[in-house]
């Protein structure tokens, strides 16, 4: 979405007479914004490439890399097969060492970075996978999934997040204790 945006205003740009640009949601009654031209260009994104992440992503195991090197893994993503590169040199040396055992249904819970080329029409050109980190590992889809440190951690971290108060919730909520 971002992609067709930017070329929208980088099309509109070249064109002297358009002084401003007025949009609103259909959604509801919204206010009408105004762009006027010489913001134009914080709408215009200068390279052709977006990256996004799922720091909560399972991806069923396919073809793991068993060797030292730079070779790609394989696995499903989403219902969709990937290669990815595997950057989590801690979980890389545990696969070497053969403290995970990879089988049919093997998956992986983790940090997933995605990096999606466009070429100059804003058409998807290629697109790449990087595991950042490795949360935990499930032998069966129905199995249980064993966390690693990494995941424990995040774990705790997630709910410190949901059960600790902010020192301000007493100040919003209008509570003086």
């Amino acid at each position: 979405m971002q992609k067709y945006i930017s070329n929208f205003y980088k099309k509109i740009d070249a064109y002297e007479k358009v002084e401003k640009i007025g949009y609103r949601s259909l959604e509801d009654d919204a206010d009408e914004y105004i762009v006027e031209r010489k913001d134009f260009k914080s709408f215009i994104l200068h390279d052709d490439t977006t990256m996004s992440e799922d720091d909560d992503a399972m991806i069923e195991i396919i073809s793991p890399v068993l060797k030292e090197g730079k070779y790609n893994w394989r696995g499903r993503y989403k219902n969709e097969k990937i290669d990815f590169s595997m950057a989590d040199s801690k979980f890389k040396q545990e696969v070497i060492e053969g403290k995970h055992k990879f089988s049919n249904g093997s998956l992986i819970n983790c940090h997933l970075e995605i990096k999606i080329t466009f070429d100059e029409f804003g058409d998807e050109k290629s697109r790449s996978y990087r595991l950042l980190q490795v949360f935990g590992t499930q032998e069966l889809e129905l199995g249980k999934l064993k966390l690693r440190e990494a995941g424990k951690k995040r774990k705790y971290q997630k709910w410190v997040e949901e059960h600790q108060r902010s020192l301000f919730d007493d100040k919003e909520n209008g509570v003086r204790k």
